[in-house]
């Protein structure tokens, strides 16, 4: 499942889960009606490849329809989808920036900050990489 997320989702698997709880909670709820939907294999979506099976497809379909980032013809939404990803990265920012901001030195203060920034989001990016490859 982790791979469809990051592709449909990508802020979801770049993003800590502690930020993001309340959206993770509905793409949970999406995944779960989807599945009982598409009557997709589960192995499938807890596999790492992308598989053309045709319950697989209507799965991602499904979850992306939910999520409101293709049409009812399949046409990617790019808008949409940016919105979801600016909205998560901005609570990001946010969060780091007032980590950084109880900080009294510059040194200090710019540590916090980006290692907050690390543990959010490059990391999970390099994990998104490495799944990838």
């Amino acid at each position: 499942m982790k791979i469809v997320f990051a592709v449909i989702v990508l802020a979801v698997t770049i993003i800590s889960a502690d930020v993001f709880g309340e959206f993770e909670l509905k793409l949970a709820n999406y995944s779960q009606s989807c599945q009982e939907l598409s009557q997709v294999d589960p192995d499938l979506i807890e596999n790492d490849v992308f598989v053309e099976d045709p319950k697989f497809m209507q799965f991602t379909s499904c979850i992306t329809k939910s999520l409101n980032v293709v049409d009812a013809e399949g046409n990617f939404k790019e808008k949409n989808f940016m919105i979801i990803l600016m909205d998560n990265a901005n609570l990001v920012l946010e969060k780091c920036k007032a980590e950084g901001e109880k900080e009294t030195g510059h040194g200090k203060r710019s540590f916090t900050y980006l290692r907050c920034l690390h543990y959010s989001v490059l990391k999970d990016v390099n994990f998104m990489k490495n799944v990838f490859d």
